[in-house]
């Protein structure tokens, strides 16, 4: 989700200015406190003022002073965090074409492409570095303002991030957006050539 603020953290009778972050799974809270409240610990969400307050099993209560239009929005992001089909762009009426993923993992039904018509978005797992070869060949089954996601494991695994972006870019490409796919894997959107800043 990738949202952060310095803010007063209160939890257990300590209080401390500290570097928040808001992930796609879990608050991360900096030092001095160096605290990680996964989503799925968090049993209560609600907004007191300017504080985001939340409640975890492993915590008890932690106050977050963001503001209250910061806080309320933080809020609403936990309790409903993007799905895998919302972060790849995967709307009513965009046509999805799948090479070596799994539609079940997107958690959602995708609409594929008529048969001889580009796809909006090309959904393509690239699990070894000779597979980013097809990158060019690939992009001629998107349409002309569509997107191919190139979906690779983490960890520095081969193909690494940065192979997938040289192999991208090496086809013309311009890398736009990087999407948590799951615990073990990423992914990246290309988009036909844009002049970059």
């Amino acid at each position: 989700m990738g949202a952060e603020a310095v803010a007063t953290v209160r939890v257990g009778g300590e209080a401390a200015e500290a570097k928040v972050l808001l992930e796609t799974d879990e608050v991360i809270v900096r030092q001095p406190l160096k605290l990680k409240l996964p989503f799925a610990d968090i049993t209560s969400i609600r907004v007191d003022g300017d504080d985001l307050v939340l409640v975890t099993n492993a915590h008890g209560p932690v106050e977050i002073a963001l503001g209250e239009k910061a806080a309320a929005r933080w809020a609403d992001k936990i309790a409903n965090p993007p799905t895998l089909a919302d972060k790849l762009g995967l709307k009513a009426g965009v046509t999805t074409a799948l090479v070596g993923v799994d539609a079940a993992e997107l958690g959602t039904d995708v609409t594929p492409p008529k048969k001889g018509q580009p796809a909006d978005v090309l959904l393509y797992a690239a699990d070894s570095p000779d597979q980013l070869a097809d990158l060019d060949a690939l992009m001629r089954r998107v349409a002309d303002r569509g997107a191919l996601w190139v979906v690779f494991r983490k960890g520095g695994a081969k193909p690494t991030e940065n192979d997938v972006i040289a192999a991208g870019r090496g086809a013309g490409l311009t890398d736009t957006k990087v999407a948590r796919w799951s615990a073990t894997h990423t992914a990246l959107r290309f988009v036909r050539g844009r002049a970059r800043p």
